[in-house]
């Protein structure tokens, strides 16, 4: 008799508007799969985050011609989330979708192993607190519960959130966290933890390249993408300006919002791109200029020329991933900071990569040891 598949249930962010979210989650599912389990990806919409409550917030407090023009944006925002999910779920298992940790509760994935997955899962800011969703705190009382490279985000966990996620987190078998720093603060409330790389960078550039979506462009580009804050992406066209005027390239926007989010200066734009467009250029840039964790993973997975602008908080995230691949020196806070040396320094990726050839294999190494 053929050996029944042990089933993992992956709860992850799956709600949040950017590449990153989806290209994490489909990651870690197809890391999975590839070691012979079956994986479901939990489909859960924040409360605070689901279309149905963005759009009564808005209809609450907006002029009714305000909210119409919003109404129809937050279609084209609708159409896409669809196919960034349809991106996923051709590749991994998506569950029904849940509205709140009660449906969860009632009706929970049922599963042999259940798997908090990566991305900011346990930032109470975010989350306007503690998600017990994303604790698994709905799992059946006796389930093995596991964390893969899952990030606090911020520099330190609230006081008034202490003693929920330590009774929450205690309940698991085993915890690994994205950033170093996670470590310090988990181990600071009694809880033990390790570090493992983010799941995007669990996949090579070739095995990426599987995914992305075939097209051909035929003059050298400046990528630039960002999920900051309109100062931010003002800084990031500054940025990117002097570096293509350096170097003669055309700067090239990739964006998952749309009109309403652009960055100035840019010679092409791609609104509402889907996951596979943003590999794709991503895969084919010249040069790349980031406001973004993962959009600074994926440029030092792929062995790009870059530069990371500093977010506006949060930023621990990506000081972790300079630090861990030698590359502390592309992170830059201030147009003034990229100079004409820097501009035309070209990256050496031989420690990166090593580095991450390393990071891997642990990182494998603990999947396949909480399968056992």
């Amino acid at each position: 008799m053929k050996k029944r598949k042990k089933k993992i249930s992956l709860i992850t962010i799956f709600d949040n508007p950017n590449f990153g979210t989806y290209l994490q989650a489909l990651a870690l599912g197809v890391v999975l799969k590839s070691i012979d389990v079956d994986v479901e990806i939990v489909h859960y919409e924040r409360p605070i985050w689901h279309t149905y409550s963005i759009l009564r917030r808005k209809f609450k407090i907006l002029e009714p011609l305000y909210n119409l023009r919003a109404f129809l944006r937050k279609e084209k925002s609708v159409i896409q989330r669809i196919r960034c999910r349809r991106f996923v779920s051709k590749r991994v298992e998506i569950s029904p979708t849940y509205y709140s940790y009660e449906q969860l509760q009632k009706n929970p994935p049922k599963a042999d192993i259940y798997l908090t997955g990566s991305d900011q899962v346990w930032n109470t800011t975010h989350n306007r607190g503690v998600d017990r969703s994303f604790y698994l705190g709905y799992a059946p009382e006796s389930s093995p519960r596991f964390a893969y490279a899952a990030s606090i985000g911020m520099d330190s966990i609230p006081k008034e959130f202490i003693e929920e996620t330590k009774a929450l987190l205690s309940r698991y078998q085993r915890i690994s966290v994205r950033e170093h720093s996670n470590i310090n603060i988990l181990s600071s409330i009694g809880i033990k933890s390790e570090m493992v790389l983010d799941p995007t960078l669990l996949l090579t550039r070739q095995e990426w390249m599987n995914y992305a979506k075939p097209m051909r462009i035929d003059e050298p580009y400046l990528l630039v993408y960002s999920v900051e804050s309109k100062e931010r992406d003002s800084l990031v066209g500054q940025i990117a300006k002097k570096i293509a005027l350096s170097k003669g390239l055309k700067i090239y926007e990739v964006n998952y919002f749309g009109e309403n989010k652009t960055i100035s200066g840019c010679d092409k734009h791609f609104f509402y791109a889907t996951p596979d467009l943003f590999l794709s250029l991503m895969a084919n840039a010249s040069y790349v200029v980031v406001s973004s964790f993962h959009g600074t993973a994926f440029a030092i997975n792929f062995n790009k020329e870059f530069l990371s602008v500093a977010p506006d908080r949060f930023s621990s995230r990506l000081d972790n991933i300079l630090e861990l691949t030698g590359l502390k020196n592309r992170k830059v806070t201030d147009a003034e900071d990229v100079t004409d040396a820097m501009i035309q320094s070209l990256i050496d990726y031989s420690f990166a990569n090593k580095k991450l050839d390393e990071e891997r294999q642990k990182s494998m190494n603990f999947i396949e040891e909480i399968l056992v």
